[in-house]
């Protein structure tokens, strides 16, 4: 494994951000806490990543996305910026990587009451880009902000 560098002394493009806030029960219809020690609670959620801007805007850092590269469709139409559906994608991705988002997959492991609810999308948090350290193409990052829904396991 490489060593890490800082690519910028800014945390928000020189690391991979996800301030999850602590868990407010859920109190739409379908949630509540039953008989079996689970909660179903809202989390909001504020996530942001760099990017390169450049001939495509790669991701800066995708070893922080988990060490394995994604497939990014919008990298073969030759897209030159960060679109909204871009973002989404990588948060989407990132979420679930994590662990924090499990809509998908086994049911064993599958949260039936996972649920992301997108918010706001800013594809550049800067007017312009900023330069970075390590003298790679300049930095620029988006920032998602949503509320996230899950089932939390009470242990009493």
């Amino acid at each position: 494994m490489l060593p890490r560098t800082e690519i910028s002394k800014n945390h928000q493009l020189n690391d991979v951000v996800l301030d999850l806030q602590e868990g407010i029960p859920a109190l739409d219809g379908y949630t509540g806490e039953d008989e079996s020690g689970v909660r179903i609670v809202i989390q909001d959620f504020l996530f942001s990543a760099s990017y390169r801007v450049g001939e495509q805007a790669l991701l800066a850092r995708p070893e922080d996305f988990g060490g394995i590269v994604f497939f990014d469709g919008a990298n073969i139409a030759g897209t030159k910026t960060m679109t909204k559906d871009r973002a989404k994608n990588y948060t989407l991705q990132y979420l679930r990587h994590q662990g924090f988002l499990r809509d998908y997959g086994d049911n064993k492991y599958r949260d039936l009451h996972a649920r992301l609810y997108l918010l706001g999308i800013r594809t550049a948090i800067y007017d312009t880009s900023q330069p970075a350290l390590d003298g790679g193409l300049p930095l620029n990052a988006f920032e998602v902000k949503g509320k996230l829904t899950k089932s939390i396991v009470v242990l009493e």
